[in-house]
């Protein structure tokens, strides 16, 4: 080979290293780049979770300080085991034995349950004044012997469930916040074949959510044409 064509090959080899390294110096760019991009939107992506995650935290650790109110506050009611206090998934829950509460048959509060409850109405508003409230009716799967009001277990306890809510709203909890529901037999902690069994049933549970009360936004009013 002629030392002119050997020059023109080396010169076409090296335009072809020189084309391949910058399109593989450019490709390489390209993908550092796209690689940046998705780690800056995974780190994006991770803040928005923990912020999530925070903010879902802090109602749980509202109810947690609730809990501990609620079992210094009512020693003496947790002593004689006529109340307890869980925390659950779904909330706050504070179960008050119906026997303190109503006399057989019978829907109104007893005097010796108002002062248990009025510690309960002073906690809530003190250390969740904005979670959604359930009052919850239980009863045995005995059927009524003591009324010839409630022609069934399901009634007597959605009847219950709305007097405490109407002695809790007496007691300043806002009525926005509150619920009752009656459930009857229909939902025993406890079984039913066995005296005890069946008094722990009879109950009335109030569920403190770690909802809060939606924000009410007054709708825009239609412009009179």
């Amino acid at each position: 080979m002629s030392t002119h064509k050997r020059k023109v090959l080396f010169s076409v080899i090296f335009l072809l290293f020189v084309t391949t390294g910058c399109a593989t110096s450019k490709a390489l760019r390209s993908q550092v780049e796209e690689q940046s991009r998705v780690i800056a939107n995974l780190n994006t992506t991770i803040e928005q979770l923990n912020f999530q995650l925070e903010e879902l935290r802090k109602p749980k650790e509202a109810l947690l300080e609730t809990k501990i109110e609620l079992e210094h506050k009512l020693k003496k009611e947790l002593s004689q085991r006529d109340l307890k206090v869980y925390l659950q998934e779904r909330g706050l829950i504070i179960i008050v034995s119906n026997k303190i509460l109503f006399d057989p048959g019978q829907v109104f509060i007893k005097p010796q349950a108002k002062e248990g409850l009025n510690k309960i109405a002073e906690i809530i508003n003190k250390t969740c004044p904005n979670n959604l409230i359930s009052v919850e009716g239980h009863t045995d799967n005995k059927p009524i012997k003591y009324s010839t009001k409630y022609p069934s277990n399901w009634e007597l306890s959605a009847c219950r469930a709305s007097e405490v809510v109407r002695y809790l709203i007496k007691q300043g909890v806002s009525p926005e916040r509150l619920s009752a529901v009656g459930y009857g037999e229909y939902r025993p902690i406890d079984t039913n074949d066995t005296p005890q069994g069946r008094a722990n049933n009879r109950r009335v549970e109030i569920v403190i959510s770690p909802e809060t009360l939606p924000s009410f936004v007054e709708p825009e009013k239609e412009e009179e044409k």
